[in-house]
């Protein structure tokens, strides 16, 4: 029989509230998603426990609070356990850099190492490991860079967007006539933008342990030229072999630079311009599964829980030898 393991599922939360409560819009998909992951995991031995790192004590390697699902009673909370795994989906990433790197020395993090987790989801990383696959992209810090990076890229409109960040979070387009009058925010990345035929879409693909996993399009709503999920839009799973030609060879050949790395999961969001030619949007190394929403993309969500669990027993594997 495989061995018991405890994955701490860490996330922002408030011990007084209801569990999903302070995934606001996400609530509902979250909230399917865990106790559906939760259940799944239990076939395989696996525990799953939402907590958050501000609960872990260092000196007695445990976290005070958490909640797991149990079949009868549904979520419930739990108190002062011990965790194999951690898998850390944070956002205060500044506020935890203290637990987050203690975890890393005992190489107990999922879903990936930490050298590769930095290069996976900061967008500066991602486009100095793969600017030939990128659209041009600059790196400011003040208004007169700013000025000079636009000059350089040719699109009429361009994309501002955090070095960190997630959901399209603080991404705007905006024409080059209006770059001017921008309030730019503190340290953002400004790249060319990628002009699609018809309406705008990418296709994102999963990757875990080095293997492919799935892989979708997303598809903006109406003239939207956002695809995420937080602005409206829509996902449809595709087969391997639907996915272009281009898209294929292109995340291959992102995928094969690195396997080095022993356990991964992440994904490989790819656009294709108006001339047919590949670019790579951006690497996320926590991919989310909100846009699998309940009655609909079951079998997809399955698999994908089923590369997430393989993803932690790799883990829990490979610390059993350090």
């Amino acid at each position: 029989m495989k061995d018991k393991i405890k994955v701490a599922v860490c996330v922002d939360m408030k011990w007084k509230n209801e569990i999903f409560s302070g995934m606001g819009n996400y609530a509902k998909e979250s909230y399917f998603h865990y106790t559906e992951l939760s259940k799944l995991a239990k076939k395989d031995n696996i525990k799953v426990i939402r907590t958050d790192l501000k609960f872990y004590n260092k000196r007695s390697n445990t976290f005070s609070r958490g909640w797991i699902f149990d079949d009868i009673l549904g979520w419930v909370r739990i108190v002062n356990f011990k965790a194999d795994i951690i898998h850390n989906a944070t956002k205060n990433l500044k506020k935890t850099e203290k637990q987050r790197e203690h975890f890393f020395k005992q190489k107990k993090v999922a879903l990936n190492p930490k050298e590769l987790q930095k290069i996976v989801s900061n967008k500066l990383e991602t486009y100095k490991h793969f600017k030939d696959f990128c659209p041009i992209t600059f790196r400011v810090k003040d208004k007169q860079a700013f000025l000079n990076a636009v000059k350089k890229i040719p699109s009429k409109k361009i994309v501002i967007k955090p070095i960190v960040g997630s959901s399209a979070a603080n991404v705007f387009i905006i024409n080059k006539k209006d770059v001017p009058a921008f309030k730019l925010y503190k340290d953002a990345l400004v790249q060319e933008f990628i002009e699609t035929k018809g309406q705008a879409k990418d296709y994102r693909i999963i990757i875990a342990n080095n293997r492919y996993v799935q892989s979708y399009s997303r598809i903006a709503k109406g003239k939207s030229k956002i695809v995420n999920f937080s602005f409206g839009g829509s996902m449809k799973m595709l087969k391997h072999n639907n996915l272009p030609k281009s898209v294929i060879t292109t995340y291959k050949q992102i995928m094969a630079k690195l396997t080095k790395f022993p356990y991964n999961m992440y994904t490989i969001d790819i656009m294709i311009d108006a001339k047919g030619k590949p670019k790579l949007i951006e690497l996320n190394g926590n991919p989310g599964a909100v846009l699998y929403r309940p009655n609909s993309c079951l079998d997809g969500l399955k698999e994908f829980q089923k590369a997430k669990l393989k993803v932690f027993r790799k883990v829990y594997e490979l610390s059993k030898l350090n």
